[in-house]
Protein backbone atom coordinates (compact mmCIF):
# COMPACT_ATOMS: atom_id res chain seq x y z
CA UNK A 1 0.00 0.00 0.00
CA UNK A 2 0.97 3.48 -1.04
CA UNK A 3 0.60 6.03 2.02
CA UNK A 4 1.67 9.12 -0.18
CA UNK A 5 0.59 12.43 1.69
CA UNK A 6 -2.26 13.84 0.28
CA UNK A 7 -1.80 16.61 -2.18
CA UNK A 8 -3.35 20.25 -0.94
CA UNK A 9 -6.43 21.08 -3.13
CA UNK A 10 -6.42 24.11 -4.55
CA UNK A 11 -9.67 26.24 -4.58
CA UNK A 12 -10.26 27.67 -7.99
CA UNK A 13 -10.76 31.23 -8.32
CA UNK A 14 -12.82 30.82 -12.10
CA UNK A 15 -16.17 30.69 -10.19
CA UNK A 16 -15.61 34.23 -8.31
CA UNK A 17 -14.01 35.98 -10.94
CA UNK A 18 -16.82 34.70 -13.63
CA UNK A 19 -19.53 36.45 -11.15
CA UNK A 20 -17.69 39.58 -10.72
CA UNK A 21 -16.83 40.10 -14.08
CA UNK A 22 -20.93 39.17 -15.16
CA UNK A 23 -21.68 41.28 -11.83
CA UNK A 24 -19.60 44.31 -13.27
CA UNK A 25 -20.92 43.76 -17.01
CA UNK A 26 -24.38 44.16 -15.98
CA UNK A 27 -24.01 46.93 -13.47
CA UNK A 28 -22.01 48.84 -16.50
CA UNK A 29 -25.14 47.90 -18.67
CA UNK A 30 -27.60 49.22 -16.28
CA UNK A 31 -25.90 52.51 -15.55
CA UNK A 32 -25.23 53.34 -19.58
CA UNK A 33 -29.09 52.87 -20.01
CA UNK A 34 -30.18 54.97 -16.55
CA UNK A 35 -27.55 57.87 -18.15
CA UNK A 36 -29.21 57.32 -21.59
CA UNK A 37 -32.63 57.55 -20.37
CA UNK A 38 -31.95 60.50 -18.08
CA UNK A 39 -30.19 62.50 -20.60
CA UNK A 40 -32.30 61.42 -23.93
CA UNK A 41 -33.24 64.66 -26.27
CA UNK A 42 -36.50 66.36 -26.04
CA UNK A 43 -37.93 65.98 -29.23
CA UNK A 44 -40.88 68.64 -30.37
CA UNK A 45 -44.11 67.11 -31.04
CA UNK A 46 -45.13 68.56 -34.91
CA UNK A 47 -49.23 68.23 -34.78
CA UNK A 48 -50.31 67.90 -38.54
CA UNK A 49 -52.31 70.34 -40.11
CA UNK A 50 -55.37 67.27 -39.67
CA UNK A 51 -54.70 66.14 -35.88
CA UNK A 52 -54.93 70.43 -35.43
CA UNK A 53 -57.82 71.00 -37.02
CA UNK A 54 -60.20 68.41 -35.13
CA UNK A 55 -58.31 69.13 -32.03
CA UNK A 56 -59.79 72.60 -32.26
CA UNK A 57 -63.39 71.50 -33.14
CA UNK A 58 -62.69 69.15 -30.13
CA UNK A 59 -62.14 71.87 -27.58
CA UNK A 60 -64.35 74.43 -28.99
CA UNK A 61 -67.42 72.51 -30.06
CA UNK A 62 -70.68 74.35 -29.19
CA UNK A 63 -72.46 73.29 -25.99
CA UNK A 64 -70.02 70.43 -25.03
CA UNK A 65 -69.08 70.68 -21.51
CA UNK A 66 -65.89 68.00 -21.51
CA UNK A 67 -63.38 67.35 -24.19
CA UNK A 68 -60.00 64.98 -23.99
CA UNK A 69 -56.69 65.91 -24.71
CA UNK A 70 -53.84 63.45 -25.36
CA UNK A 71 -49.86 63.59 -24.24
CA UNK A 72 -49.00 64.26 -27.60
CA UNK A 73 -51.95 66.85 -28.54
CA UNK A 74 -50.62 69.06 -25.09
CA UNK A 75 -47.09 68.87 -26.59
CA UNK A 76 -47.61 69.64 -29.50
CA UNK A 77 -49.81 72.02 -28.54
CA UNK A 78 -47.19 73.94 -26.11
CA UNK A 79 -44.75 73.72 -29.68
CA UNK A 80 -47.08 75.24 -31.57
CA UNK A 81 -47.87 77.81 -29.31
CA UNK A 82 -44.45 78.58 -27.14
CA UNK A 83 -40.86 78.52 -27.86
CA UNK A 84 -40.62 75.69 -25.08
CA UNK A 85 -41.11 72.38 -27.43
CA UNK A 86 -37.33 71.51 -27.48
CA UNK A 87 -37.18 72.29 -23.95
CA UNK A 88 -40.35 71.10 -22.02
CA UNK A 89 -41.98 67.51 -22.46
CA UNK A 90 -45.30 66.62 -20.68
CA UNK A 91 -46.07 62.59 -20.09
CA UNK A 92 -49.09 61.65 -18.12
CA UNK A 93 -49.63 58.81 -15.70
CA UNK A 94 -52.58 58.00 -13.72
CA UNK A 95 -53.26 61.06 -11.24
CA UNK A 96 -49.93 62.80 -12.13
CA UNK A 97 -47.97 64.75 -14.65
CA UNK A 98 -44.23 64.52 -15.23
CA UNK A 99 -42.37 67.32 -16.62
CA UNK A 100 -38.86 67.20 -18.36
CA UNK A 101 -37.15 70.04 -18.33
CA UNK A 102 -33.81 71.61 -19.66
CA UNK A 103 -33.11 75.37 -19.05
CA UNK A 104 -29.65 77.01 -18.91
CA UNK A 105 -28.98 78.74 -15.93
CA UNK A 106 -27.89 82.49 -15.55
CA UNK A 107 -24.44 83.09 -16.38
CA UNK A 108 -24.23 84.59 -12.86
CA UNK A 109 -25.88 81.71 -10.79
CA UNK A 110 -22.77 80.22 -8.05
CA UNK A 111 -20.84 77.17 -10.00
CA UNK A 112 -23.44 76.45 -12.35
CA UNK A 113 -23.85 79.59 -14.08
CA UNK A 114 -24.42 79.01 -17.99
CA UNK A 115 -24.49 75.18 -17.96
CA UNK A 116 -27.53 73.32 -19.45
CA UNK A 117 -29.46 71.80 -16.55
CA UNK A 118 -32.22 68.81 -16.89
CA UNK A 119 -35.00 68.64 -14.27
CA UNK A 120 -37.63 66.00 -14.21
CA UNK A 121 -40.77 67.17 -11.77
CA UNK A 122 -43.52 65.50 -11.08
CA UNK A 123 -47.10 67.37 -9.99
CA UNK A 124 -50.12 65.30 -8.38
CA UNK A 125 -53.54 66.57 -10.03
CA UNK A 126 -56.45 65.97 -7.99
CA UNK A 127 -59.75 67.91 -8.55
CA UNK A 128 -59.28 68.85 -4.43
CA UNK A 129 -55.75 70.25 -4.30
CA UNK A 130 -55.58 70.42 -8.30
CA UNK A 131 -52.07 70.37 -9.46
CA UNK A 132 -49.61 69.61 -6.45
CA UNK A 133 -45.49 69.76 -6.78
CA UNK A 134 -44.83 66.37 -5.83
CA UNK A 135 -41.22 66.32 -6.19
CA UNK A 136 -38.36 68.18 -8.37
CA UNK A 137 -35.07 66.15 -9.28
CA UNK A 138 -31.76 67.94 -11.19
CA UNK A 139 -29.16 65.95 -11.92
CA UNK A 140 -30.85 62.81 -10.81
CA UNK A 141 -31.04 64.14 -6.97
CA UNK A 142 -34.35 64.75 -5.31
CA UNK A 143 -34.12 68.66 -3.98
CA UNK A 144 -35.07 69.08 -0.58
CA UNK A 145 -38.03 71.43 -0.53
CA UNK A 146 -36.54 74.24 1.30
CA UNK A 147 -34.29 74.83 -1.75
CA UNK A 148 -37.57 75.11 -3.98
CA UNK A 149 -39.20 77.48 -1.60
CA UNK A 150 -41.25 74.67 0.43
CA UNK A 151 -43.04 74.29 -3.11
CA UNK A 152 -43.50 70.46 -2.06
CA UNK A 153 -47.21 70.04 -1.34
CA UNK A 154 -48.59 72.95 -2.56
CA UNK A 155 -51.34 73.64 -5.39
CA UNK A 156 -50.26 75.72 -8.01
CA UNK A 157 -53.36 77.64 -8.29
CA UNK A 158 -53.28 78.19 -4.53
CA UNK A 159 -51.94 81.89 -5.42
CA UNK A 160 -55.28 82.41 -7.91
CA UNK A 161 -57.37 81.18 -4.34
CA UNK A 162 -58.65 78.75 -6.45
CA UNK A 163 -58.12 74.88 -6.98
CA UNK A 164 -58.74 74.94 -10.80
CA UNK A 165 -58.81 77.37 -13.49
CA UNK A 166 -61.53 79.50 -13.85
CA UNK A 167 -63.99 78.15 -16.03
CA UNK A 168 -62.51 74.49 -15.30
CA UNK A 169 -65.15 72.19 -13.32
CA UNK A 170 -62.34 69.33 -12.79
CA UNK A 171 -59.33 67.92 -14.48
CA UNK A 172 -58.60 64.10 -14.69
CA UNK A 173 -55.21 62.59 -16.07
CA UNK A 174 -55.19 58.73 -16.92
CA UNK A 175 -53.58 56.32 -19.26
CA UNK A 176 -51.81 59.09 -21.21
CA UNK A 177 -54.91 61.40 -21.27
CA UNK A 178 -56.16 64.57 -19.78
CA UNK A 179 -59.99 64.81 -19.40
CA UNK A 180 -61.16 68.05 -18.90
CA UNK A 181 -64.89 69.63 -18.00
CA UNK A 182 -65.74 72.61 -18.12
CA UNK A 183 -67.99 74.44 -16.15
CA UNK A 184 -71.27 75.69 -17.48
Amino acid sequence: MNDSPALPTRRSRRPLIIALILFLTIGLAAGGTLWWWQNRKIEPVLLSQTEKVELEERMYEKGKKSFILTEREINGLIHSNTKLGEDLKIELATDAIHLRIKTTLDPEVPILGGKTVKARARLIASNEEGLVIDDLTVYGISLPNAWIGNLKGISLFSALEEQLPAGVKSIEVRNGEMHVELEE
